[in-house]
């Protein structure tokens, strides 16, 4: 997941968050890599935290924002076999 928030934000990013934990609890052997704080790394964007995220074993990418909306596209175009979850705004794929 790349979050726009902290994770344990009381809102958008720890309900995210914590949705991603129980799925993962019910699906064996899964786990639940994320970012935090999207917008915060220097000179990274959302699309490359994706990147990161599969170059540590993520077989699944949601972006929790729709501030994101653009990157997400990015991503997902580079990646078509990639599961992606744009989990916010006005767009489906």
């Amino acid at each position: 997941m790349v979050l726009v928030g902290p994770y344990n934000d009381s809102g958008w990013s720890q309900a995210t968050y914590e949705g991603g934990q129980y799925a993962a609890s019910k699906i064996p052997n899964t786990k639940v890599i994320y970012i935090d704080n999207g917008f915060s790394h220097q000179g990274v964007t959302p699309a490359q935290l994706g990147e990161q995220l599969l170059a540590q074993g993520a077989n699944l990418i949601i972006f929790n924002s729709d501030d994101f909306k653009d990157d997400s596209n990015t991503f997902a175009k580079a990646h078509p076999t990639v599961p992606t979850i744009m989990l916010s705004g006005d767009q489906s794929w």
